[in-house]
């Protein structure tokens, strides 16, 4: 019993176990468990007299109100990660001996103290930043108080780490550690789910969906820029002011380094080219949007974080594309206007050259000058409320235009050429409208007023022209109109009774895709289907 109980010097009045510090440290680790109830884990109301009683324990295993702190600190995380960080008293106790043990941490030099601070401590770091460096797969708004806990408990943890050396006052290096380990979770977190939304938008596009992955996932980023905005920055931005600048910076990274990937291979206008420039331009200004709200009350307003994120020039590379486009179109009206000159073309083939500059132009107009009344605009979200008036303006600015400046040899077939285009273009938008645009049986009249208002401008504005030439250019879309009217049922009828009929019986289940027609018809499979898809 004298060899157990032997002092650590000779001076000292104080005897400990003489088996050593770590078995001393284990055994009141044990001890302080009777704190806690041993059902549900929760601290005892009595926790006051079972510290008292522990405190009689020091001076036989060597613990000290330091160490104490640190063991009540380990034991109440242990209780608040098996509870499943379902017990409040839990945390608030633990942030609160978290900071008396950031202040043991400062003012003492043990090592034997140290050792056990740096190994709690770490395991406390390492269990939030597992769960905090993806955060997105962690939390959602059904526990993002929990969140809010282990931020807290993580972001103590780490300053200790960080401090724990540190005997001088209090510096910038404080408020360092707070937003070096916040960026690093947002950081992580929004990388590790662009990826995960960059698988999502790949096996949708394996799915042989019309929409290209590119449009896909800057779509899933906007979306996945908004939940950061609307849950976690709230909770994120008590520990770093411009937390949403980082996520925004983030996701704005993430998404240009694979947008230059798509850029590099471009060699010439494409839809997906275009479909993928003008997802990620929008992508761009609702991420800018974004910092920019943020960073409402920063000196600057924002514009150094803007000014960091190198932009994707979306709309650069979409010009240069078009005026490759059209350079390379014009060249070759260059090249077959000088073979014309050279072997002195007939006059039929001179004809069908203007046809083709008619056709080209008339096109152009359509497609690409009035694409923001048309492709972009004419029923998306509700036919009600984006009808085609907007472009029975513009239009009819370019009739007026063409009656008083093109020739009269020349204007009957630009005008006729225009209203093809025109007509084309009203059908792209009922057939291949994307998914911003829904019909239903009752818009059907809204379409037909539109129809006929439509075929009424050229009615109107082009004296001369035979009445013939506007039926014949709009029948393609006057024959379609009546299955905008075909409830959703007779339309998968006529569907599989015409599939059949084209290709003989087949299973019901799986149908063969249809291939788009040289013209629209109500009896075509293709076109039956592209209705249905449209359709609310």
């Amino acid at each position: 019993m004298s060899l157990a109980c032997r002092s650590l010097s000779e001076t000292s009045d104080e005897c400990h176990w003489a088996d050593g510090f770590p078995l001393n440290l284990h055994i009141y680790k044990m001890l302080v468990e009777a704190c806690f109830d041993g059902e549900d884990g929760t601290i005892v109301d009595e926790v006051d007299e079972v510290i008292e009683l522990l405190k009689r324990t020091w001076v036989i295993l060597g613990v000290n109100q330091m160490l104490h702190n640190l063991c009540f600190t380990w034991a109440l995380f242990s209780h608040f990660v098996m509870s499943g960080q379902a017990h409040d008293e839990l945390f608030f106790a633990i942030r609160n001996l978290l900071v008396q043990v950031t202040k043991d941490a400062k003012i003492t030099k043990d090592p034997d103290y140290c050792d056990v601070l740096s190994s709690t401590v770490s395991l406390i770091t390492g269990w939030a930043e597992k769960r905090l460096l993806a955060y997105h797969d962690t939390f959602s708004t059904s526990n993002i108080d929990s969140m809010q806990h282990m931020v807290s408990i993580g972001i103590s943890a780490a300053k200790i780490l960080a401090e724990s050396f540190e005997y001088g006052p209090e510096t910038k290096e404080k408020t360092d550690v707070e937003r070096s380990r916040i960026t690093s979770y947002i950081q992580s977190s929004l990388r590790t789910a662009f990826a995960q939304k960059m698988e999502e938008a790949k096996s949708k596009q394996s799915s042989k969906k019309p929409v290209h992955i590119f449009s896909v996932l800057a779509k899933e980023i906007g979306d996945l820029a908004a939940k950061e905005k609307n849950i976690y920055r709230p909770i994120l931005k008590k520990w770093h002011p411009h937390a949403a600048g980082v996520s925004v910076a983030t996701l704005h990274d993430c998404f240009g380094s694979e947008l230059k990937k798509f850029i590099v291979c471009l060699r010439e206008l494409t839809p997906d080219a275009v479909q993928v420039l003008k997802a990620a331009d929008k992508l761009e200004k609702d991420l800018v949007h974004i910092a920019m709200e943020d960073s409402v009350d920063t000196d600057d307003g924002g514009t150094s974080l803007v000014r960091e994120m190198t932009p994707y020039e979306a709309g650069t590379v979409l010009d240069k594309l078009v005026k490759a486009w059209i350079k390379e179109r014009v060249d070759k009206l260059q090249e077959w206007a000088d073979q014309n000159l050279e072997l002195e073309l007939s006059l039929t083939a001179c004809q069908e050259g203007i046809q083709q500059l008619c056709e080209t132009t008339a096109y152009k107009v359509i497609f690409n000058d009035l694409s923001h009344v048309l492709l972009d605009t004419l029923y998306v979200g509700s036919p009600s409320s984006n009808r085609i008036l907007p472009l029975l303006k513009e239009l009819g600015s370019i009739l007026k235009f063409i009656s008083a400046a093109v020739h009269d040899r020349l204007r009957n077939r630009l005008i006729t050429a225009l209203m093809k285009a025109s007509f084309d273009g009203f059908l792209l938008v009922l057939l291949a409208g994307g998914p911003a645009r829904a019909f239903s049986c009752e818009d059907c009249e809204i379409i037909e007023d539109d129809f006929r208002a439509l075929r009424g401008l050229y009615l109107t504005y082009c004296d001369g022209m035979p009445e013939e030439l506007v039926v014949k250019a709009s029948s393609e879309v006057k024959n379609i109109l009546p299955l905008l009217r075909t409830d959703t049922e007779t339309l998968i009828r006529r569907f599989k009774q015409i599939i059949s009929q084209s290709y003989g019986s087949t299973d019901k289940s799986r149908f063969p895709m249809p291939p788009v027609p040289a013209q629209w018809s109500p009896d075509n499979p293709n076109t039956i289907l592209r209705v249905f898809v449209l359709s609310k």
